[in-house]
Formats: structure tokens, C-alpha cells, sequence
């Protein structure tokens, strides 16, 4: 499960009871729509959760969640689990602007309905992001990859090498999505957090045909795919013989 955010999302087809399993959560950042229902899936199946160090602690606190499920991570972590091995980097949160600030905590806690204690999850949300690269035994590597186009993150974006990518569509200039994306390459990309350029109806979608386009013109190896919400994909290698 990636960064649990269920029942009050204005985009949901189930809800968190219909979770069947979470072993294992991963956690991007803790603003609230993306931490929302992380007590509540993470003691249903006594998941083991990642996130970053400064998150953790005050998702932690907040949910009062046992020390043992937290795997509390910095940028350059490599992490064993036994089913599969994860790399941890540093992300940077898109641009919020003055959203983005301490001293409208309230303002945005009305917003969300989060309680005062609550305060201090959201606030690390915006300073602190965690993405991850797992290796399956397979050696097949999965990128969860989220945040800004900025420069930073395509050179770093070129460190990686994974066969399938679920990434964010950042809001910056298209061109650098496109070069972002280029960078990280790989078999198969999957957006996230797509809803806000769908919902702008004919705009939106132009923004995804032009990643779409410019992608087969920079990465022509890569696969961009639009998922349809509900739909479950299955993603199989192979391997021919000339």
C-alpha cells in the first residue's frame, strides 16, 4: 500500500474496508491525503510502514502506532526485508507557495479536518518526501517515485534504473516532466496523483497527450500508461530466443 488516503478522497471506487491486505505501507510524505487511514489499515493487518525519519515519528505519535511496524528512513537507507530489498532517496514536495507555510497550519487543518494535535504530521509533510526503488528477488525493480521536475531530481532520477515506475505527473512546465521521465527510463510508467489534470477535462488531457508524445520521441523504450481507475494491469517479462 502507497501513502493510504481512502475514505475521504473525492476520487475513491472502494473504501478502506474493502482492503484486503497491507503488508507492508510505504509512506511519501504525511500530508494529510496521504496518511489518512494509516492507523486504521496499518492495525488491521499489523503492517510494517516506511517513512521518513521526521514523519514517522510524528505519524507515530499522532496514530500511536508500536514502535516495531516503523521503519523510520533517510535518503541512501538500503533495507532487507526478506521479500525484497528497498532503496530510500530524498524527495522535495512540489511548490505549494503560501499554502506551503507554517502560519497557515490552520487554514489548512479546517480544510482537512484534521484535529490540532494533527498539526505537526501535516506541517512535515511539506519538508520532509521519501521515495523508494524496490528490487523483488526477481531482480524486476519498481520505482515509487513523487515530487517536482526540479533539476535535482532528474539528475538524480538518472541514478535509477527500474523496469516499472509509479511517478507522480509534477505540475511544473510539461517539457521537464517529459525530461524527468526520460531520465528514469524503465519498461512501464505509471502516473499517481494524475486526478488534478483529468478533472480539468480537454487541458488535462493535453498535458498527458504531450507526455505521452514527447516521451515516445525521448524514451521510445518506455511505455507511458494512463490507468483506468478500478481496473486491475498486470505487468509480465519475458524473455525471446532468436
Amino acid at each position: 500500500m502507497i501513502d493510504p488516503y481512502i475514505d475521504e478522497s473525492r476520487y475513491k471506487l472502494l473504501s478502506s474496508d474493502d482492503i484486503v491486505a497491507a503488508d507492508y505501507i510505504f509512506i511519501s510524505h504525511s500530508h494529510f491525503d496521504h496518511v489518512s487511514q494509516l492507523k486504521k489499515l496499518s492495525e488491521k493487518f499489523d503492517s510494517q510502514i516506511f517513512s521518513g525519519a521526521l514523519s514517522g515519528i510524528e505519524m507515530a505519535k499522532f496514530y500511536d502506532i508500536p514502535g516495531y511496524r516503523m521503519n523510520l528512513c533517510i535518503g541512501g537507507d538500503v533495507i532487507d526485508t526478506g521479500d525484497f530489498v528497498i532503496q530510500c532517496f530524498r524527495g522535495k514536495h512540489t511548490n505549494l507557495g503560501v499554502g506551503d507555510v507554517p502560519s497557515r497550519l490552520e487554514r489548512r487543518k479546517k480544510e482537512s479536518n484534521f484535529q490540532n494535535e494533527s498539526q505537526a504530521v501535516n506541517l512535515v509533510g511539506s519538508y520532509e518526501y521519501m521515495n523508494y526503488q524496490l528490487t523483488l528477488p526477481s531482480n524486476l525493480k519498481i520505482l515509487i517515485w513523487g515530487g517536482g521536475a526540479t533539476e535535482a531530481a532528474i539528475y538524480q532520477a538518472s541514478q535509477f534504473e527500474p523496469d516499472i515506475t509509479i511517478a507522480q505527473i509534477p505540475r511544473e512546465d510539461v517539457n521537464d516532466v517529459v525530461r524527468l521521465y526520460s531520465r528514469i527510463g524503465g519498461r512501464v510508467i505509471f502516473p499517481h496523483h494524475h486526478e488534478f489534470f483529468l478533472e480539468k477535462g480537454e487541458e488535462g488531457e493535453r498535458v498527458i497527450s504531450q507526455i505521452r508524445e514527447g516521451l515516445k520521441c525521448t524514451a521510445p523504450d518506455t511505455l507511458f500508461i494512463t490507468p483506468e481507475k478500478g481496473k486491475w494491469y498486470s505487468v509480465y517479462t519475458s524473455v525471446s530466443v532468436e
